[in-house]
């Protein structure tokens, strides 16, 4: 029973982790995205 428990936390844990990290990746990414007033409409159509 404890090895099930100690596995369960272990997955968690590594879930959780996984979580932050691609918040954080999320978060940098989106900084450096220019704000919307700054893009004109030519630019999102040649994307």
């Amino acid at each position: 029973m404890f090895k099930i428990l100690l596995i369960i936390a272990l997955m968690v844990a590594i879930f959780c982790l996984c979580v932050a990290i691609s918040a954080l990746f999320a978060a940098s990414r989106e900084n450096e995205l220019p704000d919307i007033e700054d893009v004109e409409v030519n630019e999102i159509i040649a994307l």
